[in-house]
């Protein structure tokens, strides 16, 4: 399995963890504490320090304390590597289990967002998790819950990272979100499907098909709208992804072309062929 460094974030990391990112403590935003383990603690002792974090992983949930969660979630990147995998899979469980914790209210009379601290747990335990073995079963099983399903900005920040594992049968899964209603989430997807550029012919093929399609179905609806002399929400969404559907195409098939019509006609001329 191979893996992609993370160019961007759907969401804000925490301060704690941005700090260190700006300090450059961290290499790259996934996995997003890599070189933490560098000043971690010795082999000995590191299954003690992992039963520790897990304790207070456990309490910290328990009392839905998102600092306390993060400061465990460090401790379980640090000694990772350290440990066995009885050990790890408990890692994966207590990540399973932070994705199912939902804030004790969705809204606020105060107009701030209840879920803001989560949903930074959320990003920092995907980028913890999402290149370990286990992974991807973790990221799926989360993009599965239900208000990760009514939270679009959840749902871009998995799919995001489930983007970065650069395995041939993420292609499918990444194809199902051409179609979501969020546009970071849709941007997501084409990204991910972008970074199967080095693959094969057949599966980038496999990539370029839907994301021509979802290109030509989004330009034709904000044309629709353009005709009606509207500027409404079909134009304002295809200027938030078509950046991300352009740069994947040309990614995937080394071919450059500035409209939705002109990767169609270029597709149904050349999507067979066995070289592009």
């Amino acid at each position: 399995m191979t893996t992609a460094p993370l160019s961007r974030l759907a969401l804000p990391l925490p301060a704690t963890w941005l700090a260190l990112l700006c300090l450059g403590a961290l290499s790259g935003l996934f996995p997003v504490m890599a070189s933490a383990s560098a000043a971690g603690t010795q082999v000995d002792g590191s299954e003690e320090l992992a039963k520790d974090a897990l304790k207070r992983f456990d309490d910290a949930l328990s009392d839905k304390h998102v600092r306390k969660i993060e400061e465990s979630l460090g401790d379980f990147d640090l000694v990772y590597e350290k440990v066995g995998e009885k050990t790890r899979k408990k890692f994966h469980k207590a990540y399973g289990k932070l994705f199912k914790l939902e804030p004790r209210q969705e809204e606020r009379f105060d107009g701030t967002d209840p879920r803001a601290e989560l949903l930074g747990a959320y990003q920092l335990a995907a980028g913890t998790v999402f290149d370990k073995d286990g992974g991807r079963e973790i990221l799926l099983s989360a993009l599965k819950l239900g208000h990760i399903k009514r939270w679009p900005d959840a749902t871009a920040l998995f799919v995001e990272a489930l983007g970065h594992r650069i395995e041939a049968d993420n292609v499918k899964v990444l194809v199902g979100y051409l179609d979501a209603e969020d546009s970071g989430t849709v941007r997501a997807a084409a990204e991910g499907l972008g970074r199967f550029a080095e693959h094969d012919i057949k599966l980038r093929r496999q990539a370029v098909k839907p994301l021509v399609s979802a290109l030509v179905r989004l330009d034709a609806a904000a044309r629709k709208e353009a005709k009606k002399g509207k500027e409404d929400e079909a134009q304002e969404f295809l200027l938030r992804v078509e950046g991300s559907f352009y740069e994947a195409l040309l990614e995937l098939t080394r071919q450059r072309f500035e409209t939705a019509d002109e990767w169609q006609a270029w597709f149904a001329e050349n999507g067979a062929k066995d070289r592009w």
